[in-house]
């Protein structure tokens, strides 16, 4: 997905055609959040998306020729990810939870999803206005007090 309000940030899609055209974010390590790192040409891949499997049996295999640009994640989903993707590493930078970071003259802020282990969701704010990028979350009350913190409720 691209953050329309930051059109050079996308999140949990990782296609580009040339290196540094986008800056990337990982919400978390589920196959379909993964697309353009694998061999998968086919945004979901179906079925059961989980790290490791598809409907279709095998996992996709890692494509070992990306490399365009810095991807963004938290520090689970770092560990996770690298584990797969070993190859990787210069392009990972792990962000703390209820931590804003200035990336590109944005704010950018992880927050608990709820969803899985190392799951996040995004909050960005920049002049045009504040986004909350969920992923795949799993609603529980804590999760408004987080978001009014950092979208000034």
């Amino acid at each position: 997905m691209v953050v329309h309000l930051n059109p050079d940030f996308k999140v949990d899609n990782f296609w580009a055609d040339n290196p540094n055209q986008f800056t990337f974010f990982l919400s978390h390590n589920h196959e379909d959040h993964l697309t353009g790192l694998t061999n998968g040409n086919n945004y979901g891949g179906g079925g059961n998306a989980a790290v490791g499997g598809n409907s279709g049996g095998a996992a996709f295999q890692p494509r070992t020729d990306w490399a365009y640009g810095r991807i963004y994640t938290g520090k689970v989903n770092a560990k996770i990810l690298l584990n797969r993707f070993p190859h990787l590493c210069r392009y990972v930078s792990t962000l703390d939870l209820h931590t804003e970071y200035n990336i590109k003259g944005r704010l950018v802020t992880l927050i608990e999803a709820n969803h899985c282990p190392g799951a996040t969701m995004f909050i960005f704010k920049s002049h045009m206005g504040t986004v909350l990028h969920t992923g795949d979350f799993r609603y529980v009350p804590r999760m408004l007090e987080a978001i009014d913190k950092y979208t000034d409720g």
